[in-house]
């Protein structure tokens, strides 16, 4: 509610559950929006795996191109801090790609399960290697600044 009227910023389906905790996906979009050197909107947020021990969470995002973007090693670091900090979202697995890579619809929507897809057969042209989490103390011990 903003000034008395009902804004709607996700779906019911936009909900992730990962290791018993809620997390929306238009919270990390949002967070993604005011990260420098990312496109803004070319964002998808997804949980792979069963529901296990081996579940990972994955963010998709787009990089910006130009001449004074940041290394992808650094973008990413940025992004995860900055998750870790905002939401307390520690991901398992990020991929940053080109701009103009993440699939969407043609009205520009990201298609969330195709990205899920292609991540599950490799089949992304990653701008660095993909980054996993390594083990959760690691993170745990991460400046969120």
């Amino acid at each position: 509610m903003d000034g008395g009227q009902l804004f709607v910023l996700g779906r019911v389906d936009d909900e992730l559950v990962h290791h018993g905790r809620n997390f929306y996906a238009v919270d990390t979009l949002t967070v993604c929006v005011g990260t420098p050197d990312l496109r803004p909107g070319r964002c998808a947020v997804f949980t792979t795996g069963d529901g296990g021990p081996g579940e990972r969470l994955c963010l998709v995002v787009e990089a910006s191109d130009g001449p004074d973007a940041s290394p992808p090693a650094d973008v990413a670091a940025q992004v995860r801090r900055r998750l870790a900090h905002t939401l307390g979202l520690y991901v398992s697995e990020m991929v940053l790609l080109p701009n103009g890579r993440l699939p969407v619809t043609p009205s520009g929507k990201v298609r969330v399960f195709e990205t899920r897809r292609r991540v599950e057969q490799g089949a992304l042209p990653a701008l660095r290697p993909r980054a996993f989490r390594r083990t959760p103390s690691k993170h745990a011990k991460e400046d969120p600044k």
